[in-house]
C-alpha cells in the first residue's frame, strides 16, 4: 500500500572502484557451448558486454572481478598466474561458463 512504499524501495549500493588496468584485463571475446560470442570492453572506464550482437550492456562492478548485468552475476575467472581464463554468468537456470577466446 501507499504508506509501505517508501520502505520498499531498494537501491544497489555504491559502485566498487576498479581500476582500469585491471578492468582491461577483462576485455575480450569469450564463447560458452551452444551460445554465441559474448565480447566484452572497455569503454571509458566501464566494462561493456554485448552478449552475442544483442547490444551493449554495462557491467557494474560489485568487486575487482565480479560485476552485475541488468541483475544478473558475471564473474571474470583468472588462473593461477593471474590470466584472464574465463567469465561467469550466473543465471537462475543455473551458471554459463564462457571461456576465453582472445
Amino acid at each position: 500500500n501507499e504508506r509501505d512504499k517508501q520502505h520498499l524501495v531498494g537501491t544497489s549500493g555504491e559502485e566498487f572502484r576498479v581500476p582500469a588496468e585491471v578492468l582491461a584485463q577483462y576485455a575480450g571475446a569469450y564463447q560458452a557451448p551452444a551460445s554465441p560470442v559474448a565480447i566484452v570492453s572497455l569503454e571509458g572506464s566501464r566494462l561493456m558486454i554485448d552478449p552475442g550482437g544483442t547490444g551493449k550492456i554495462p557491467l557494474i562492478a560489485r568487486s575487482e572481478n565480479t560485476f552485475t548485468m541488468e541483475g544478473t552475476f558475471v564473474e571474470f575467472v583468472k588462473d593461477a598466474k593471474g590470466a584472464v581464463t574465463a567469465m561467469i554468468e550466473g543465471w537462475v537456470e543455473g551458471d554459463r561458463k564462457y571461456a576465453r577466446t582472445k
